[in-house]
């Protein structure tokens, strides 16, 4: 599994072009500071990318990968996703502030009505707050179809995530960066 997780993070970078990568990390899963009843909520490990204009987060478990991307503009990190309907329609691209410097809430409305499993929840409608605290930044992504479903980001002013958590009812996933 985690050489199936290195080959799909080895060709995300290499489809990057000439976008020439700055930083590359892996936030590993701490058992110490997790709570799981779900262990389908686990994942392997996570891939963080950081290029010059964007972000690649890829979360790999079961040989499995999800990737995000995240392209920078001149008020943070935007999340590049694919909108579609509830029946596959593709209906456009959103942009999604997720990583700031500035202090913002805001509600994210897909297009889902019906959410059938746990990790389609960050994809449908969400609050999202982002934070400024002492030197660092954080971004809380909450679900409003179950609030128990959350996604905290850490980072540096740097954009380097340096730590996620990922809740859902009593389980609390923690994901930290490797030393």
């Amino acid at each position: 599994m985690k050489y199936f997780a290195l080959l799909i993070f080895i060709i995300t970078m290499l489809s990057c072009g000439n976008n020439h990568s700055k930083k590359k990390y892996v936030l590993m899963f701490e058992s110490d500071q997790s709570v799981v009843e779900e262990n389908r909520l686990i994942f392997d490990s996570l891939l963080m990318s950081c290029f010059k204009d964007s972000i690649v987060f890829l979360k790999c478990s079961n040989d499995k990968c999800f990737e995000s991307l995240f392209v920078k503009n001149e008020n943070g990190f935007f999340e590049v996703r694919d909108r579609y309907s509830d029946i596959g329609e593709y209906l456009g691209t959103d942009t999604i502030l997720t990583f700031s410097k500035k202090d913002t809430t805001f509600t994210y409305k897909s297009a889902y009505e019906f959410v059938p499993i746990v990790l389609s929840l960050s994809y449908a409608d969400c609050v999202y707050k982002i934070r400024r605290t002492e030197n660092n930044y954080i971004t809380i992504k909450q679900s409003l179809i179950d609030t128990t479903y959350r996604e905290i980001f850490f980072y540096d002013k740097e954009y380097n995530i340096y730590k996620f958590i990922n809740t859902w009812k009593d389980n609390q996933c923690v994901y930290v960066k490797e030393k």
